[in-house]
């Protein structure tokens, strides 16, 4: 879930001294299940240094991971801190540094802060096809409300080539963009008397420098 050694040198001034960028995506699974990988986590794999001065951005790391990863409230988060990280919290002499609840609650409040902290890497290919299932989602609703207007009509591959556009050339497949409409937009296809597949309902915008033209194309509500 997280590879220790690339937080080391990072600080709780926000700086990332990673070498090495992970990317990483909510947990999958209903609360019950999160809250059992957490304390997983923290009783096997979260790194916990025996060095006290390293302890702040250890915290840090684990309490990042619940609340980002995992997706805990601050709570759940603490409680499970209290209960299945801080008896780890061991200096070489067996002296405990295990910090205080409100350093752990402060800790989680700077974790919500996006692009300040490290990132933390997972391996969880359900999860990392919700997240580009819930990005592809977001690019659709932005290309919906800049360049569909009402009425008309138009091919879903025209539609599809037009939002491939859109999301700077990224391709998608055919199935898959209808799929999406329909989930995002509840929009699907007609076809009317044996001909080919079409939407209808509303037209699509192209901007072509500025001189608004349109092509028609639509779909069904």
């Amino acid at each position: 879930m997280v590879n220790a050694e690339l937080h080391k040198g990072a600080q709780t001034t926000g700086q990332n001294h990673q070498k090495v960028k992970p990317v990483w995506v909510p947990a999958t699974g209903s609360f019950k299940t999160r809250v059992k990988k957490a304390r997983h986590y923290l009783k096997y794999r979260a790194w916990a240094p025996t060095d006290p001065a390293e302890g702040g951005i250890a915290v840090f790391i684990a309490v990042c991971n619940l609340r980002r990863y995992h997706s805990l409230w601050a709570a759940t988060t603490l409680a499970l801190i209290r209960e299945h990280y801080n008896p780890r919290c061991l200096a070489k002499d067996g002296s405990s540094w295990a910090l205080s609840d409100a350093e752990i609650l402060e800790a989680y409040r700077l974790a919500g802060k996006r692009g300040r902290f490290p990132t933390l890497g997972v391996a969880d290919p359900k999860a990392k096809a919700l997240a580009a299932r819930k990005e592809l989602y977001r690019q659709l609703r932005r290309f919906w409300k800049r360049h569909i207007r009402s009425e008309g009509t138009c091919s879903p591959a025209e539609l599809r080539a037009a939002f491939i556009r859109f999301r700077g050339g990224e391709d998608l497949s055919l199935d898959r963009f209808t799929k999406a409409v329909a989930k995002v937009i509840g929009a699907s296809t007609v076809r009317p008397f044996g001909s080919s597949r079409f939407y209808r309902g509303f037209h699509l915008k192209e901007a072509q420098g500025g001189s608004g033209k349109t092509t028609t194309a639509s779909a069904a509500a």
